[in-house]
């Protein structure tokens, strides 16, 4: 926001409250101001957070590299390598302002057409919105890159450097070796040597468990009762519908 802005919103403010002086202040003045009645004002202890984060998915990547981060500077300062009045420590944490960020890129990409997965196909590479989506998720993550430079010559940046290994590097797959493919005719026998041992089979088109019984007269599912059935959730227009009708019409039924 420029001076220019500034004064004018101060006008509109002047033109708005007759005979009232306006000034610019800060939150934290505005903070001291009330401290000496605080205790007049109503206390919240319940989560007040709104529908903002709806339908934004976070980046994988970025969250494993902050989690990362955060075990670091625990690690450091467990060491007594790192201070709360650390200069270099303050001046870098100006760039992790962008990892949790509320918005995670960029709020839309305005496109309130193409909801269908062959249309999405169709438009994700070629209209600018997307990408411009897709790109500010890539300059979100250069502000880890940022913090990194800023602390490279501080003892935190080894811990760092650790703690990404294990996180990215020093990852193994699990072992498979005894797993087997398993035929969705075939009926399983769980605790086979006991009195009433367990049946379970799965369905061969959801992948769940359509039977789970014991004995004759205990059947945990059929058919139509299945448990552990994957679920394909779409994200459509009426999840906007919802946002709009709930954060975009504050107080209306």
């Amino acid at each position: 926001m420029s001076i220019a802005e500034i004064h004018q919103n101060h006008e509109i403010l002047r033109q708005s409250y007759p005979g009232a002086r306006i000034i610019s202040s800060s939150f934290q003045n505005f903070l001291e101001d009330i401290s000496g009645i605080s205790d007049e004002f109503q206390l919240f202890d319940r989560d007040i957070s709104d529908l903002w984060l709806q339908g934004i998915g976070s980046d994988p990547k970025r969250v494993q590299q902050y989690l990362a981060l955060q075990r670091a500077l625990n690690t450091c300062f467990d060491r007594h390598l790192c201070t709360i009045n650390d200069d270099q420590l303050i001046d870098a944490s100006r760039y992790l302002i962008k990892i949790p960020e509320h918005t995670w890129g960029l709020p839309s990409v305005y496109d309130q057409v193409n909801w269908s997965n062959e249309q999405f196909k169709k438009v994700i590479n070629t209209v600018q919105s997307y990408n411009n989506c897709r790109m500010a998720w890539l300059e979100q993550r250069d502000f880890f890159d940022m913090y990194l430079n800023t602390v490279r010559d501080h003892p935190l940046y080894s811990i760092i450097q650790d703690e990404l290994s294990a996180a990215f590097i020093n990852v193994t797959r699990p072992n498979l070796d005894h797993f087997k493919i398993v035929s969705p005719t075939e009926t399983f026998v769980l605790f086979r040597d006991s009195s009433n041992p367990i049946y379970v089979s799965f369905d061969k088109n959801l992948g769940s468990i359509s039977n789970l019984t014991r004995n004759e007269k205990i059947h945990w599912t059929d058919e139509n009762s299945q448990l552990a059935t994957y679920v394909y959730i779409t994200y459509n227009e009426t999840d906007f519908v919802q946002l709009l009708n709930t954060y975009g019409n504050a107080g209306r039924k």
